[in-house]
């Protein structure tokens, strides 16, 4: 391959990751809200005599979130790595905006706890 294939297929496989990352952080942050409880509705059902246990279903979400920020921590140390050894400093501009949708996503994830 000729060094603009190169470049080409790199630029190309550095936007397919920052838009993996981008749907990832969207889930986890879709995710987390789900989760959330309107403190209101939790002091009614106490008052109604109901005792609710949200944390199973807290664990649960909990476990997944963290089942796939493991995966895309996994694969951005890889990206990461390959920008690093072959010096496509390019590619780490996207790595650095990836790196944005999670704490956008961490944001908007912890807000309300």
């Amino acid at each position: 391959m000729t060094k603009l294939a190169d470049k080409v297929l790199a630029r190309r496989a550095g936007v397919i990751l920052a838009l993996l990352n981008l749907g990832g952080a969207a889930a986890c942050a879709s995710i987390d809200v789900m989760n959330w409880v309107v403190r209101q509705e939790r002091i009614a059902q106490r008052k109604a005599g109901l005792h609710p246990a949200p944390v199973e279903n807290a664990l649960i979400v909990g476990l997944i979130i963290v089942l796939i920020w493991a995966f895309f921590f996994a694969l951005d140390v890889g990206w990461g790595t390959v920008i690093l050894c072959y010096r496509r400093w390019r590619s780490g501009r996207l790595w650095l905006v990836a790196f944005l949708f999670w704490l956008i996503s961490f944001a908007i994830g912890h807000f309300y706890h």
